[in-house]
């Protein structure tokens, strides 16, 4: 009886991997079924030396084939066309994120059909640093961020000559990303874990509609706290917060993020349950650190600890009224009006544009 209803399969299909590479035919009208002429993996003719395709071809352990690792050597040949076309496009993209804008702003289009780069001259002369200090990435992120034009501000007066600053007479006023934003914000209260490596942190989706990091999941020996990039990235199931701040759907390719200036940010940073959290940890880190001092000297430290700067006569004293407002208003129904003042302190300077913004 139990034979009568054992189900019965005709084909069962199954993956395995080979060792020995397998060969790609030119397929007639489409169809797999019918395989024409075998072809071989080759680089591109632009890519390829004296004007001519390069088949992909090494040596490699086991019988396997090497194409990838050919691939590889080929695009990082540094004597190679295909290395100088890499590494320009590298070069370009940590410019990119460093001042808001490429050299070539289509930094995924750097053909016919795409911009011109704006400093042809700078960007080869950073192509060959870039090559021959071995492809290190430390020495020309320090390369630009010490240059005169890294350290312009961005508040120069507009040119009408070069409205778009093509010519990097100024600084472009660039807002954090998703992930550099909760990084400071983290950062400022002191609680940003550091650790490297490690699983990711888990999210969980409320039924409010709101993804939240998922505390009662959290891997052994990690923290709520951990730096952003070690956050769950699963298509488009993000962290509410960095969405709200630009943050790209994984299951696309983002060459450049398009920031956005938008009322649901502002709300974000007012009301969200983290910031509400990190402006606590802030004023108590604040509290701690200026036991018997007075409120000027408070005003002092939370500026420099949020925005790097010393408020000046004007700002501190619109500070110091708005506490000692938030002061009176606590009293009757707070144990500690005083701390609760600083809170909103910190609270409204992590709402500034000066945090937001890089000037």
């Amino acid at each position: 009886m139990l034979e009568s209803i054992r189900p019965s399969y005709d084909q069962i299909a199954i993956a395995t991997e080979s060792m020995a590479p397998t060969t790609t035919h030119v397929l007639r009208r489409g169809n797999y079924l019918r395989p024409g002429l075998e072809v071989h993996p080759e680089l591109p003719e632009i890519l390829a030396p004296d004007s001519g395709f390069m088949t992909l071809t090494t040596t490699s352990p086991a019988g396997l084939s090497g194409r990838r690792l050919a691939l590889a050597k080929s695009v990082t040949d540094p004597d190679s066309l295909a290395g100088h076309h890499v590494a320009r496009v590298f070069v370009n993209r940590v410019w990119q994120q460093l001042f808001g804008k490429g050299i070539v702003e289509t930094s995924n289009n750097f053909g016919v059909s795409g911009s011109m780069p704006s400093h042809p001259k700078l960007l080869d002369w950073l192509t060959l640093r870039f090559i021959n200090s071995g492809w290190r990435i430390k020495p020309l992120i320090r390369l630009m961020v010490l240059s005169t034009t890294y350290h312009q501000s961005s508040h120069s007066e507009t040119s009408r000559l070069d409205p778009q600053n093509r010519l990097l007479w100024r600084m472009n006023l660039r807002q954090l990303d998703s992930e550099q934003l909760r990084d400071a914000v983290l950062t400022v209260s002191g609680k940003l874990d550091r650790q490297f490596g490690g699983p990711p942190i888990p999210l969980q989706a409320r039924p409010d509609g709101m993804v939240v990091l998922n505390s009662d999941a959290l891997p052994a020996g990690t923290t709520p706290w951990r730096r952003s990039v070690y956050i769950l990235a699963r298509r488009n199931y993000h962290l509410t917060f960095m969405r709200v701040f630009d943050q790209p759907i994984v299951a696309r390719n983002c060459a450049i993020r398009e920031p956005t200036a938008a009322v649901t940010q502002s709300l974000a940073l007012l009301n969200d349950d983290f910031m509400l959290e990190q402006a606590e940890i802030l004023a108590s880190r604040v509290a701690t650190e200026t036991s018997g001092e007075t409120a000027n000297d408070r005003v002092q430290k939370v500026w420099r600890i949020v925005l790097g700067r010393h408020p000046d006569k004007e700002e501190t004293r619109l500070c110091v009224e708005l506490m000692e407002r938030h002061t009176q208003n606590y009293s009757k129904a707070e144990r500690q009006p005083e701390q609760q003042a600083l809170v909103q302190l910190c609270r409204m300077l992590l709402n500034t544009s000066e945090f937001l913004y890089v000037q």
